[in-house]
């Protein structure tokens, strides 16, 4: 029984822990997004602070796109667009909800 009680606080507690790391995530993204217009060279090391491997969904859908467009911002060739084809798939899917 004490086990049980121990397994379900520690899976309870995982939950929260990787609740919070994304959505300081989401925050760091959101930065980034306002810097991207006035400093882009800027929003890109926010944004490279961040793990995208680590990302899902709308996360990453929102970060692929605030990354190209601090690129394209900085006058930097953006040769590789496999960020911004995940970000156009995820918005085509689910218009709308990147105003949310």
């Amino acid at each position: 029984m004490i086990n049980t009680v121990k397994t379900s606080f520690f899976l309870l507690l995982v939950i929260v822990l990787s609740a919070c790391t994304d959505s300081r995530k989401l925050e760091t993204i959101r930065q980034a997004e306002m810097l991207m217009q006035e400093q882009p060279d800027s929003a890109l090391r926010v944004l490279q602070t961040i793990d995208r491997h680590s990302l899902r969904g709308e996360t990453l859908a929102r970060y692929g796109l605030i990354y190209s467009m601090a690129q394209d911002k900085s006058g930097l060739d953006v040769a590789n667009d496999s960020l911004l084809r995940i970000a156009h798939e995820y918005y085509s899917q689910h218009p709308g909800e990147f105003y949310e």
